[in-house]
């Protein structure tokens, strides 16, 4: 399986027709190979061996920190400048909404006036929190994820047994990136439906024991995994009991039989909790409100 290659195939065109944008919007779901196209498209248009990548500049926030600043997008028309060493510069900024407005109308004056050889590729999740203006300077390019029949298709070429195609399934939810990722350790799969078995169990426990396990949350316990993991669980429930092909979850021996009734509320009260996770609220109190209002 080639990810993304009707796309690849449109940004080869695009050399050999010398149709070339000076901004490219990548849009699609976090995980789906954006940045791996990315990445590979700068290396078509500048032919040089992979360990030289003296014309691209990678833009992400920085350790620490969620949003790209002012002062790192007043970097890449400096970048720019430069006279490329190959065809093309190009810049890719990852993840493009994580730009507050100030760096957009920073970014937006270089996309008003490309420079000769240059190029700038936005990666976005999603196309809220970027200005119109931003949008309307760069062409988008829409990325999706593959079908779970191709994904299957592909595995079963490689060898990979039914049981760690089912898990690669679940766990990376279609998406190219985690695909691969758990392709390179499926011997931690195990350790990984076990971990959802203990939320599953967590979830559908009673309260005194949902409220003991948050009394013994240890401060670096990664609670939005937590949160991730459910979600992809009892969204997939919804999927088989609404009959809209769902994963067989064959690997799990007991699969809760939750009322249609039951599944959204229980996907309702796990969103609004990893909503509120992002502000400044006690974990310990999020996660105590979630198992009373379950």
């Amino acid at each position: 399986m080639e990810a993304n290659q009707t796309i690849k195939n449109f940004l080869e065109k695009s050399i050999e027709h010398q149709r070339i944008s000076h901004a490219y919007l990548f849009l699609g779901e976090e995980g789906i190979g954006k940045k791996e196209v990315a990445l590979w498209y700068e290396k078509q248009l500048n032919a040089q061996p992979s360990h030289l990548r003296s014309d691209l500049l990678l833009i992400e926030p920085e350790i620490g920190k969620r949003q790209i600043s002012m002062e790192q997008i007043q970097a890449v028309r400096k970048w720019l400048r430069l006279t490329p060493h190959q065809q093309q510069r190009v810049v890719i900024i990852n993840p493009a909404e994580a730009m507050n407005p100030i760096a957009q109308n920073a970014l937006l004056k270089t996309l008003e006036e490309p420079m000769a050889q240059s190029m700038i590729i936005l990666l976005a999740n999603r196309l809220q929190g970027l200005e119109e203006t931003i949008l309307s300077r760069c062409q988008i390019l829409r990325f999706t994820k593959p079908s779970r029949k191709d994904i299957q298709s592909w595995l079963q070429k490689l060898n990979i047994s039914p049981e760690i195609i089912e898990k690669v399934l679940f766990f990376s939810q279609r998406r190219v990136e985690e695909i691969k990722y758990w392709l390179d350790r499926s011997q931690e799969l195990n350790r990984e439906v076990e971990f959802l078995r203990q939320i599953e169990t967590l979830i559908n426990g009673n309260l005194v024991d949902q409220l003991k396990w948050t009394d013994t949350l240890k401060k670096d316990a990664d609670l939005e995994k937590v949160l991730k993991i459910a979600l992809q669980f009892y969204h997939t429930l919804l999927l088989k009991r609404a009959g809209m092909n769902g994963q067989e979850l064959s690997f799990l021996i007991d699969i809760p039989d939750n009322s249609w009734k039951d599944l959204v509320r229980i996907i309702e009260q796990l969103q609004n909790t990893k909503n509120v996770l992002r502000t400044n609220v006690n974990k310990k109190i999020a996660f105590n409100q979630l198992f009373i209002n379950l």
